[in-house]
């Protein structure tokens, strides 16, 4: 049987046409190889290619396998550990309201939130999140690294934009420009996967596009926890490419040069503009920063307020529970401030409240299994033989640590409160839009891990 022959019997059992491409390479790569034997051996180049076509074994045999191990493999495990999480937010949010309205039934926002409002506002959102989870799911991801230059420019051209933009749409005025650098980070990985392969030039490319998009993120009003998200999730990017050589051997000596230009001279930049007394800062992110270096003494007492005013709440529940009082009285002072930790706790104080109205330990329990789910994340992501899956997968995955970090950094009095919302928890629709963005690009990652040539 010649090779024309072995090889469309082989393909005729393959199921998965995107499979087809990456396994005849695979089989006549392994052909080439063995015919080289051979003909090393003394055959002629007909008999030595008659006699590697042999050695491959029965092409149905051999198709059926590679069929088996070359299939689209949904990640159930994951997908039913993001349905659990949903789960468990939209729980935690319910309490929530529940409790907010138990304390002050004629409190404003407890009024004007109805236990069936937030579950149909919370639930339509989830319902939407989960199907465009499903539909990146089955998309071809490879595609993002196809036309990573095109999505790249067109995602700024809106991110710089979006400012006037909101002005002038409606629509506009509800989204957030932390919404833009969410949507860029995968993005701008999947621009140095595009520049693989082209030495320490292609390694400056990025870090040129990467300082470009750094700055119009400023433009669009994204915050400063965000941008810094960003300009540490994107630094990692180019520096996991540098290690993994690809721009080329000399990974420290690249490493250094990269870390010159994104700290050297942002900081130079910053010397520059202390210097001249000039300000490229809008002014909140500057009392942010403010903020950061020399801690605000009000806002400290009203996280110990609000800190207090839970546990007091919390505190009262158990004692008239364990009394067995089947009407629970609150005391005035947590009656008056439940409208307060009602609109923190559904939105930047979710895990303060876990802590506060659940317990310590299932407080615990709760952030250990947050994360197992980041750590699973990045297991998958370290399993990963295609670059492109790879890079996309580190971004995602890092973007989801540092915002649960700062989120219970902020929940903890750790660092000034900033806008940064947990992944699955934090109430609102654009929110559980990003997360189930992510996710999906992870089934997807995981599910064509084998269909996808490592390159």
């Amino acid at each position: 049987m010649d090779r024309h022959n072995y090889m469309t019997l082989l393909t005729g059992q393959i199921r998965c046409r995107r499979a087809r491409p990456m396994i005849e390479e695979e089989i006549t790569g392994h052909i080439d190889e063995q015919k080289m034997d051979f003909m090393s051996q003394g055959m002629t180049e007909q008999e030595a290619e008659e006699a590697a076509v042999r050695e491959m074994g029965d092409p149905v045999e051999v198709g059926v396998e590679l069929d088996r191990i070359h299939r689209p493999k949904l990640e159930v495990g994951l997908l039913g550990f993001i349905i659990g999480l949903n789960v468990l937010a939209a729980a935690i949010q319910v309490i929530v309201l529940k409790l907010a309205q138990l304390c002050s039934p004629g409190g404003e926002i407890a009024g004007q939130l109805t236990l069936e409002y937030v579950l149909k506002h919370m639930g339509a959102w989830m319902v939407l999140g989960v199907a465009v989870m499903l539909v990146i799911c089955f998309f071809d991801y490879t595609l993002i690294g196809k036309y990573a230059l095109w999505i790249w420019a067109a995602v700024l051209v809106i991110m710089t934009g979006y400012t006037y933009m909101q002005k002038q749409t409606y629509w506009m005025s509800s989204v957030s420009g932390n919404l833009f650098i969410c949507l860029m980070i995968p993005v701008f990985a999947a621009v140095v996967y595009h520049y693989r392969g082209k030495g320490s030039a292609g390694m400056r490319k990025c870090i040129a596009l990467f300082i470009i998009t750094a700055l119009c993120s400023n433009l669009c009003g994204s915050g400063i926890w965000y941008q810094g998200i960003f300009y540490i999730v994107g630094a990692a990017v180019i520096a996991a490419a540098v290690i993994k050589g690809w721009f080329g051997e000399g990974w420290k000596r690249l490493l250094l040069e990269e870390t010159i230009w994104l700290i050297g001279l942002p900081a130079a930049a910053g010397a520059v503009i202390i210097a001249s007394d000039q300000a490229i800062l809008a002014p909140y992110q500057q009392a942010r920063l403010e903020r950061i270096a020399s801690p605000d003494k009000e806002e400290d007492a009203w996280f110990t307020y609000l800190s207090e005013t839970m546990s007091q709440a919390s505190r009262e529940i158990q004692r008239q529970e364990n009394s067995g009082n089947t009407t629970i009285l609150f005391s005035e002072e947590v009656t008056e401030s439940s409208d307060i930790w009602l609109s923190n706790a559904r939105s930047e104080y979710v895990w303060l409240f876990v802590f506060r109205l659940f317990g310590t330990w299932q407080g615990v329990v709760m952030t250990v299994v947050v994360f197992a789910f980041l750590f699973w994340l990045f297991v998958l992501v370290h399993r990963q033989k295609n670059y492109l899956g790879f890079i996309i997968g580190l971004s995602c995955a890092l973007m989801f640590l540092l915002e649960t970090v700062l989120y219970m950094a902020f929940n903890f009095d750790l660092l000034p409160g900033g806008n940064v919302y947990m992944p699955f928890f934090t109430y609102g629709g654009i929110n559980l839009m990003v997360t189930h963005l992510y996710m999906g690009l992870f089934l997807s990652i995981s599910r064509n891990e084998s269909l996808v040539p490592i390159r």
